[in-house]
């Protein structure tokens, strides 16, 4: 366990959920989602330092999206069904002597089995269960004491087993850390134990790889609301802590059962794994032999890399640099499988490196769209990295821009490298894009500007330059529909418009739409935009035909949208550079 982290190689993302119906994967996401307003981002940002109301967001945000799965078809939906399969016949019957020293749960205690005497010589007395252990910290504490057996043991095991330990020789070495009492270093968290993948504790949630949370709880049915909101609270430090997220896997131990629940951005899965001690202090082998099958499924999720459970892509050491695989489709004539194919060009087919500089805050909820952003360095240029996952059934942002730039539409920020990374994901696409940077918002940069120069001019010049690219770009047939302070950008008088993920191409029958179409797998038919496809964008910049559920969005709802936007950053600015209330 005290093996350093190594830095991974570039891996291949599975696209595709084998299993999972096509109705499945599309039903949640009809609706396109409204894109929080500023201001309330920030409210709900102010919010999330108490805990209780932060949880029950989570909460509100995930109730009724969760889907049961057994272990197998979990692994098949990840791409691990063989892995497993090989795992499981290298380790037959190695934890057989551990599971016949366990204790008893019973009625809410963990006892001493009195069945089997052989328990009393456990190595160490690590289940010396002769005086009865209650409560959720005993329960931790067994779960402590088997990780360090089962590990002992299979790495004994791995000695005398060449392709066991090949296995383990991929294992990212967790040391695990009991936070029962401490928080996780740069969090409120004190989740039971933390799985960390390296040794720098102080950087909290961004090396650890999943965390285990123990309950008392009185049905094995049904997750209790107070605990999903907990578990759900681990899941989304998670995710905002790493971006490279496929799913966020949570550790879940109700009494002696265990389940492994993996939270994606349409919901989450609940994965039986099983009971971790014995029920009863009379046994049959059957009992036994699923606890052993427990404790192999344990190892094995514990013990994978990194990029093959829960990220879609190389992360190197301390995630100072992000290596991307080429785009992946799908491939019909191979059921459930993906295989990887050039898509026309040298920027989408080649690897991607890029070198973080900094993170560009923002919100982020774990359920839905999501985008991250970070300044990069790319080939030498300082530049945006904009990974997002929206849903698959809409236009790639990617492919927007496309369109924009061969028809060489003014102020739209150049693209240096982009595709797609994950087609279609329990119905969400992962996108991501490497753009120039365009500089700071709108506001920022007013706010910027020395004290005795012409903002008025200023702001008619970007004005100007905004009106002249959406005309521009709805001559072609597409309209923005998000036009908001934090989506124009200033640098140097140059203006651009940038996140076009929210944008829609109405002609489809523009010159290079069909091409571009093609080049990133989708059919422009097969788009969907749901019934309140017209409400979309940020808030409070929404135009009133809009917020008033108009079911047509046109050109001069954007130019109403970039009113709003003058209006709010003069507002500020005649409030003493302070935000406007109301």
């Amino acid at each position: 366990m005290d093996t350093d982290y190594q830095t991974l190689s570039p891996k291949q993302s599975r696209s595709s959920l084998p299993g999972v119906s096509k109705e499945d994967l599309t039903n949640s996401n009809k609706c396109t989602p409204v894109k929080p307003q500023k201001q309330n981002d920030l409210a709900d940002d102010e919010a999330d330092k108490d805990l209780d109301i932060r949880r029950a967001r989570l909460l509100r945000q995930l109730k009724d999206h969760d889907k049961t799965v057994e272990f197998d078809n979990m692994l098949r939906m990840i791409g691990l069904e063989d892995r497993f399969d090989q795992f499981e016949k290298v380790t037959d019957g190695i934890f057989m002597s551990l599971v016949e020293q366990l204790p008893v749960f019973s009625s809410d205690k963990l006892v001493a089995n009195s069945s089997r005497p052989s328990f009393k010589n456990a190595a160490a007395g690590a289940f010396d269960y002769s005086i009865a252990q209650s409560g959720e910290s005993a329960l931790v504490s067994l779960t402590k004491n088997l990780l360090s057996e089962l590990k002992r043991i299979i790495n004994t095991a791995a000695n005398n087993n060449t392709p066991l330990k090949e296995f383990m020789d991929f294992s990212p070495r967790y040391r695990v850390v009991d936070h029962q009492k401490t928080k996780v270093a740069q969090s409120l968290h004190k989740p039971d134990l933390a799985f960390y993948f390296q040794k720098e504790w102080t950087i909290g949630f961004k090396v650890i790889g999943l965390v285990l949370e123990a309950k008392i709880d009185p049905t094995l049915s049904q997750i209790p609301d107070d605990t999903l909101g907990q578990l759900a609270d681990y899941g989304n430090a998670l995710w905002m802590a790493q971006p490279t997220r496929t799913f966020a896997p949570v550790l879940y131990l109700h009494g002696p059962y265990l389940e492994l629940i993996l939270f994606y951005r349409s919901g989450w899965y609940r994965v039986e794994i099983g009971n971790i001690c014995l029920l009863s202090h009379t046994t049959d082998q059957t009992d036994l032999d699923d606890i052993h099958s427990c404790f192999q499924q344990l190892m094995f999720l514990t013990n994978l890399p990194l990029e093959s459970f829960g990220h879609f892509c190389g992360v190197s050491e301390l995630v100072t640099e992000l290596f991307f695989a080429p785009r992946l489709i799908s491939d019909a004539s191979v059921a459930g499988d993906t295989v990887l194919k050039t898509a026309g060009t040298a920027s989408l087919a080649n690897s991607v490196c890029v070198k973080i500089r900094s993170p560009m805050t923002l919100p982020i909820s774990i359920y839905g769209r999501v985008g991250y952003l970070y300044h990069v360095v790319y080939s030498g240029k300082r530049a945006v990295l904009k990974m997002a996952w929206s849903p698959a059934n809409r236009t790639p942002e990617g492919a927007v821009y496309d369109l924009l730039h061969r028809h060489h539409i003014k102020h739209v920020p150049k693209v240096y490298n982009r595709g797609i990374l994950i087609e279609n994901l329990d119905g969400y696409r992962l996108e991501y894009l490497v753009i120039e940077d365009c500089g700071q918002t709108i506001d920022a940069y007013l706010k910027s500007l020395s004290v005795g120069l012409d903002h008025g001019q200023v702001v008619r010049s970007v004005v100007e330059q905004v009106t002249e690219c959406l005309a521009s770009a709805r001559a072609i047939g597409v309209l923005h529909r998000d036009i908001s302070t934090g989506n124009i950008a200033v640098k140097d008088g140059v203006t651009s418009v940038i996140d076009w993920e929210y944008a829609k191409i109405t002609d489809d029958s523009v010159d290079g739409a069909s091409e571009i179409a093609e080049l990133w797998g989708f059919s422009p038919k097969d788009v969907e935009y749901g019934f309140n496809d017209a409400l979309t964008g940020t808030v409070a910049f929404m135009s009133i035909s809009v917020l008033s559920l108009s079911s047509q969005r046109s050109f001069f709802d954007d130019i109403e949208s970039l009113f709003y936007v003058i209006l709010r950053v003069y507002s500020a600015k005649t409030h003493d550079g302070k935000e406007p209330v109301g």
